[in-house]
């Protein structure tokens, strides 16, 4: 640098060696690398072959140093995205400016250091990068190390994020699962960082789906992570099992060099990688250098962009760790040439009329020898290879002459061969022992431009199959295509389809394939489907399948209703011409799995496919077809007119209604039954009573402690075709025993000293309205009548000495409910203390010991039998959620339910166990009961934690000396959405 602070840098004399494949004269331009990435400058080949340079440039900078030729090339891709021009290379060059006079102030501090893996092996490829007064980066060698020449501060950052499943197998998977079940813990923080794959912080389940989605192929990268993650060498984990204890850094802060060099060290970490089987040693896709073999555009093929795998490259290796590390580019594209009358390439008897000659290293990203060995490199067409035509050897040449049969896309797989022999080497051949190899795919597009072949492109086909549950097809559904192209057909009466792709581009096309079919909604619909889905509503007998779930799902609003039953009435009886709010029928994909199959809509099922041609190809495009409204499968498939649609075989039985009824009891404790015409009343009970018995009445023996009517019971009740509606309430024992048969004649019922002392009855309301429906099924079995419904409700009665209940001791009693409010029957209460005894708790919920003397006494409760009612695939998501911070449970009782393994926390070995019992493996909850109960007025100090401090399942009563009322929280282990049968 000069007395003016000035410096230029000539682009010659940046470069070793520069040569023209074509013997052509060359001349140059230079670039600060960073404009030309930040796209601040554009490269062209009038450019300048110098830069001048000032103070601010003091110290290191990259430069980018561009070879031109003198030709014009139609085909040349420029570096500002025309095509036609000069053919041009590469390379970048790092330039130290010295400041000899001090007329820059330089510091002349040094930033670099060595990036390693945790097993102590440089890693060569990373993207070094320093930010602050200086912008500059930097790729490590193979000695994994960078340096940054006279700097003084800055933020020393490290990035590799290709080639995510470089070191990932499925062993990385057993080890992971075996240290989230703590049989093998993984061992430091570099390893337990690499196995939080999703990034989340936590090693959980999620993590080892992940991983296997990349290794399924389904994820082509990381969701949620980069390949490699970088944390400084010298940094000190404070607690080595969590390395999430404290946010960890990722970059270096140099705010002052005190030593002229200072050394600023990563440990790199493979996400996913926990075996450390991850080669160091790979070059990512976007590393520049420059291109011994001259500029590729020479050829007169040219690469063109279409999406594909990894890089635009299938890639395959030998298993030895010595194998070769290949790269494909995105594609070629080239053009037949003519060829002189009567030529024969390959000599089979017949005449050739063009060529298109391919070149192995024309289609190399890039290649590398783990063992520093030379490489060389032959190509097949890969249609050849997987029907065993060709069996690819290291002595075959490297290159591959296309003729017209040909033309369009080609796939072709290209070999890199070492010089070494490897006795453990399995060939392509089968046998064992030779160089060591690795191959990579991409495909061409051949294009007959001077129409010398005559090409006529095929067009590529999909097929699929569209049947109903139960395995029969569907005939007149139309198929439809679109994306890239559109195409649309009709399946037979198979349900076989097929679909046509003419695009030279089909392989690489992205395509949706959609059925719809919207005709004939009254097909496979009677009054049969009605009783099936109000059977499924009341829980007497659920559907049982997803598909006739979504079948049931008239009204489309996700959910099964009495409004499906409305819709489903209303067009049963021709008052709507169609479905209102959905399709006649609809689709699913037949490879979809139901997380939950009782709720199909748990997340958004797939009405369709998207995919490439390829992947389209490699598939069965199969559907499943739901006709809505029909929940038994009685629609025809054939799609017969509705005239001459098939009677139900049965007669006319299923146009008759039944009258089922609801069990469990809903909220409040009042079950409810209805009659499953649409015309039935609505009714809702109170959710109880409490009666002190009054004075008995004059002459009346047995004392009547109080006449209910059956409308003062209800809460409330309606009709949609009556205004005139009346009660009758009986007792529910006698109704369940046969003892009386409902109907509206009873408007009262009595309770008396004699039957109904110190204790709970429980009633059932029933409303009528005054219409003759000739299908409705009476309580008595006969068809015919009013229509009707009917809720339970109990009432409490107390003791007073007016009826003499059994002396004047202490009463015990209280409610065992769910969080929800539901009883719980047939719990076993056991008093202890200055007085023994047993009792259990009736259908809602309600225990009691009477005459106790008073004393102490201790109260305990025991539930232990179905272990799985209640649990399902629901309750390991929901658990699960819980575990990823996605949707905390939210109460204390669902955590106590989800520690199923009764541990005092909640962790992926609650899952475990949980699916065991699930799959049948377990029989019952190995280290827990099916229920546990928690004093209903114990408050928990920290509702996130219900184990902060011990409760007590068997609470202590203390001292009774009076009626006392101590109520419970039941919670049945395992079951944290609340579905368990409480009555069970």
């Amino acid at each position: 640098m000069d007395n003016n602070a000035i410096v230029t840098v000539y682009a010659s004399d940046l470069l070793t060696d520069a040569v023209s494949n074509c013997n052509n004269p060359l001349h140059y331009s230079i670039y600060l690398r960073y404009q030309v990435e930040s796209g601040e400058v554009i490269p062209q080949s009038t450019d300048q072959d110098s830069i001048v340079l000032n103070c601010y440039f003091c110290g290191r900078n990259d430069f980018l140093v561009y070879v031109w030729d003198d030709q014009y090339n139609p085909d040349s891709v420029q570096p500002d995205g025309t095509i036609g021009g000069p053919n041009y290379s590469f390379c970048h060059a790092n330039v130290l400016i010295h400041d000899f006079f001090s007329s820059c102030n330089c510091d002349y501090s040094s930033i670099g250091g060595i990036i390693k893996t945790q097993a102590d092996q440089p890693l060569k490829g990373v993207y070094v990068h320093l930010t602050g007064t200086y912008n500059l980066h930097e790729i490590t060698p193979a000695n994994g190390q960078y340096y940054f020449g006279y700097v003084s501060a800055g933020l020393v950052t490290a990035h590799l994020d290709t080639l995510p499943l470089t070191g990932i197998s499925t062993l990385d998977i057993v080890l992971i699962t075996r240290h989230i079940l703590g049989i093998q813990p993984l061992i430091g923080p570099y390893n337990r960082i690499a196995a939080d794959v999703n990034h989340d912080n936590e090693i959980t389940i999620a993590d080892v789906l992940w991983l296997k989605r990349l290794l399924l192929g389904v994820d082509s990268t990381f969701t949620n992570n980069t390949s490699w993650r970088f944390v400084p060498e010298d940094y000190q984990f404070p607690v080595p099992t969590n390395p999430w204890f404290e946010s960890f850094p990722e970059a270096l802060n140099i705010t002052a060099i005190s030593d002229f060099v200072l050394s600023a060290n990563f440990v790199a970490i493979k996400i996913g990688d926990v075996n450390g089987s991850a080669s160091a040693t790979l070059l990512p896709p976007d590393t520049e250098t420059l291109d011994p073999r001259g500029a590729a555009p020479e050829r007169t093929i040219q690469p063109f962009c279409q999406p594909a795998p990894e890089y635009g490259a299938a890639i395959g290796m030998a298993t030895d760790t010595c194998a070769p590390v290949i790269e494909c580019i995105d594609g070629f594209a080239g053009t037949l040439i003519p060829l002189p009358p009567g030529s024969d390439l390959d000599g089979d008897g017949y005449f050739d009329e063009g060529k298109l000659t391919l070149f192995a290293d024309d289609f190399i990203e890039n290649g590398i020898s783990n063992c520093g060995s030379t490489l060389h490199y032959s190509m097949y067409r890969l249609h050849q290879i997987e029907t065993g035509a060709v069996v690819p050897n290291a002595g075959d040449p490297d290159s591959l002459v296309l003729g017209c049969d040909d033309c369009g896309l080609l796939w072709v797989r290209i070999y890199a061969w070492d010089d070494q022999f490897n006795p453990e080497a399995m060939q392509p051949d089968g046998t064992v022992g030779g160089p060591n190899y690795s191959y990579c795919e991409t495909y061409v597009l051949a294009q007959d431009n001077f129409s010398v072949c005559n090409c006529e492109f095929q067009s590529e086909h999909f097929s699929g199959i569209i049947e109903t549950e139960e395995s029969e097809g569907v005939s007149g559904v139309s198929v439809q295509m679109s994306g890239a192209e559109t195409y649309e057909t009709s399946t037979g009466q198979s349900g076989q389809f097929n679909l046509y792709a003419s695009s030279y581009f089909w392989q690489t096309n992205t395509y949706t394939i959609t059925p719809v079919l919207d005709v004939n909604d009254k097909n496979g619909i009677t009054n049969f489907d009605l009783v099936l889905i109000s059977r499924h509503i009341m829980t007497i007998q659920p559907l049982g399948s997803p598909y006739k779930i979504i079948a049931a799902d008239v009204n489309n609003d996700q959910k099964i209703t009495v409004a499906d039953l409305i819709h489903l009435r209303r067009l049963i009886l021709d008052l709507d011409s169609g479905f209102v709010y959905n399709t006649s029928w609809r689709f699913v994909r037949a490879d979809y799995f139901f997380p939950v199959d009782s709720n199909p809509w748990f997340e958004v099922f797939p009405e369709s496919r998207t995919g490439t041609g390829t992947s389209f190809e490699q598939e069965d495009l199969d559907f499943v077809a739901i006709k809505i409204g029909d929940v038994n499968s009685s629609a025809s498939a054939t799609l017969l007119p509705p005239d001459t649609e098939t009677p139900d075989p049965r007669g006319a039985a299923p146009e008759r209604t039944l009258q089922p009824f609801c069990q469990p009891a809903p909220e409040y404790g009042a079950a409810i039954g209805m009659a499953t015409d649409t015309c039935a009343p609505v009714i809702e009970c109170l959710s109880g009573l409490t009666f002190t018995s009054e004075p008995a009445e004059p002459g009346n023996g047995d004392g009547i402690i109080a006449t209910l009517q059956g409308f003062d019971l209800v809460e409330s009740s309606g009709s949609t075709c009556s205004n005139n509606l009346q009660y009758s309430v009986y007792r529910s024992d006698e109704i369940v025993a046969g003892l009386v048969v409902p109907g509206p004649n009873q408007d009262s019922v009595s309770l008396n000293c004699g039957q109904d002392c110190e204790g709970t009855v429980i009633l059932r309301v029933y409303v009528w309205d005054d219409n003759f429906n000739p299908d409705a099924v009476q309580p008595d079995g006969t068809v015919g009548g009013p229509n009707y419904a009917w809720c339970e409700t109990y009432v409490l009665i107390t003791d007073t000495p007016f009826c003499e209940c059994g002396g004047n001791g202490i009463t015990l009693n209280g409610f065992i409910e769910t969080e929800t409010g539901q009883g719980v029957k047939n719990v076993q209460a056991t008093l202890t203390g200055d007085a023994n005894a047993t009792t259990t708790s009736d259908t809602s919920g309600y225990y009691e010991f009477n005459n106790l003397q008073p004393g102490s006494y201790a109260l305990g409760l025991d539930r232990d039998v179905f272990p799985k009612n209640g649990v399902t695939t629901l309750d390991i998501l929901l658990i699960s959620k819980h575990l990823l911070g996605i949707e905390p449970l939210g109460s204390p009782y669902k955590m106590i339910a989800a520690d199923v393994n009764n541990d005092k926390k909640v962790t992926t070995l609650d899952l475990v166990h949980l699916r065991r019992l699930i799959l049948g493996v377990d029989a019952e909850f190995v280290a827990n009961t099916s229920w546990r109960f928690v004093p209903a007025a114990y408050d928990f100090p920290v509702p996130t934690n219900p184990w902060a401090e011990v409760f007590s399942d068997i609470p202590d009563l203390g001292n009774l000396e009076e009626d006392t009322q101590f109520d419970f929280i039941a919670i049945k282990i395992g079951d944290v959405n609340g579905s368990a049968n409480t009555g069970n």
